[in-house]
């Protein structure tokens, strides 16, 4: 499966939405962020190629990876993608 692609990644009020490229044959995908850039993070699932944060801190940077899931090829394995580049933000 294709590695994920981030977009975009924007800070407003307190928020992060980031966003990345559709991957063939993904069924959701993993966003993980963090204000350690190699920590593991929290972890959402999302159905779309677009995510929201909740309320973060102001001032802080967050790191922020996204990976694909899905059954590539004939579609009997499932598998994730790697993680997309880490991409950071100072939250507004």
């Amino acid at each position: 499966m294709a590695k994920c692609k981030i977009k975009s990644l924007k800070s407003r009020k307190k928020k992060a939405t980031l966003k990345w490229g559709k991957v063939k044959d993904a069924y959701w995908y993993e966003v993980c962020f963090s204000t350690k850039r190699n920590a593991g993070g929290k972890k959402r699932t999302v159905y779309g190629t677009s995510f929201t944060t909740p309320k973060l801190k102001k001032g802080k940077v967050y790191y922020f990876k996204v990976r694909a899931y899905g059954y590539p090829g004939n579609g009997s394995t499932s598998a994730y993608s790697a993680w997309s580049a880490v991409k950071k933000v100072r939250i507004k």
